[in-house]
């Protein structure tokens, strides 16, 4: 009787003797990998609105509980509900479900993933921790939402089909870029150069996050001096634009979506990221709404010093969008000039983790 013993095949030359191999091209012999059809958002887009809806019903009811109704509760949760979209997406589901340990997970990303991921981190720990320091701090709720409470009857249980829920949906929308590249099915191979596209997503990125952090960490000082007092804040990176917090978040939303424009990840439906992040801080939560209780709040307190500084600084500084006055501005530069060695800081750290998957 013959016994049939298994085929040993040898192992196949390692491409990577010295861990340190070069990052994978692509292939010109080889047609590209299929890129994501609109069926593959299906997926990440329900999880999202599945994870956010659940988020602001849990914030809803929580408020009347332990912050007296106070609606700023929910502006915490605002980037707290990005951060745990993301990593949810990208590592909850194949550790969850997939049964893989979140090192082997984190260890597959390719260098753009890693980045998003981080970016995105980044952005969110900074952003809800100083949202809840300063709802800590006042001790009260928003001036904007405090008006909504005065304006109509049955404020609270409207705020969840008018507040809670709408901005919910457009937290769907604004993750998709940074959820979708790790669930899409099949997934397309990830193989492709470093191009100028990835150094713009990481300038813009490093540029808006510097802008916001400066943009928070001055207003808190001027508070504390007591420049704001019969004044509003018009020096630093508020002279660049009545809202630097504003164009800051649209720079970061905007690189994600753009740093996977060269590769296979790529499809015309992330700019639905950037796009609903845009529409609603210009036009549902944002300047206007904010200008509009501004006045109506100095108007009220008869605090005529600050209404005329408003309207003055709407006749020489544009709400999110620089004009040609901010090219005179110093630190328009110093923002440009944190973007830039924000790609020279990602070109070094590329150089020393060598990643063999861009």
């Amino acid at each position: 009787m013959a016994i049939n013993f298994p085929q040993t095949y040898p192992s196949p030359p390692s491409i990577n003797p010295n861990q340190h191999a070069p990052p994978l091209n692509p292939d010109p012999h080889f047609p590209p990998p299929p890129r994501p059809t609109w069926s593959s958002f299906s997926r990440p887009l329900y999880t999202s609105f599945l994870l956010h809806s659940g988020l602001a019903v849990s914030t809803h009811a929580l408020a009347a509980v332990a912050t007296n109704y106070r609606l700023d509760a929910k502006d915490v949760i605002w980037p707290g509900g990005m951060l745990l979209d993301a990593w949810y997406q990208s590592v909850g589901v194949p550790v969850i479900w997939g049964g893989r340990s979140v090192g082997d997970v984190i260890s597959g990303f390719g260098w753009r993933e890693s980045l998003i991921l981080g970016g995105i981190t980044t952005h969110s720990l900074r952003l809800m921790y100083h949202l809840w320091k300063r709802a800590y701090k006042r001790g009260h709720d928003d001036i904007r939402y405090a008006y909504k409470k005065t304006e109509k009857s049955n404020w609270y249980l409207r705020s969840l089909v008018t507040d809670y829920l709408p901005e919910a949906l457009f937290q769907t929308l604004i993750c998709l870029p940074f959820t979708s590249p790790f669930r899409y099915e099949p997934a397309p191979g990830y193989s492709a150069t470093w191009n100028w596209t990835d150094s713009l997503a990481v300038f813009l990125w490093t540029a808006g996050f510097a802008m916001e952090t400066l943009a928070d960490y001055q207003l808190s000082k001027a508070k504390k001096s007591g420049k704001t007092q019969g004044h509003l804040m018009t020096e630093g990176v508020w002279s660049i634009v009545r809202h630097p917090n504003y164009l800051s978040n649209i720079l970061t939303h905007v690189a994600y979506p753009l740093l996977l424009v060269s590769t296979p990840l790529s499809h015309p439906a992330l700019v639905l990221g950037p796009l609903a992040n845009y529409v609603f801080l210009r036009f549902f939560g944002g300047d206007a709404l904010t200008e509009t209780y501004q006045e109506q709040h100095y108007a009220e307190a008869a605090d005529y010093t600050k209404l005329g500084d408003l309207q003055e600084y709407r006749h020489t500084r544009n709400a999110v969008w620089p004009g040609l006055e901010a090219v005179k501005q110093g630190w328009t530069w110093a923002v440009v000039g944190l973007g830039a060695a924000g790609v020279v800081l990602e070109r070094g750290l590329r150089a020393w983790a060598a990643p063999r998957v861009l």
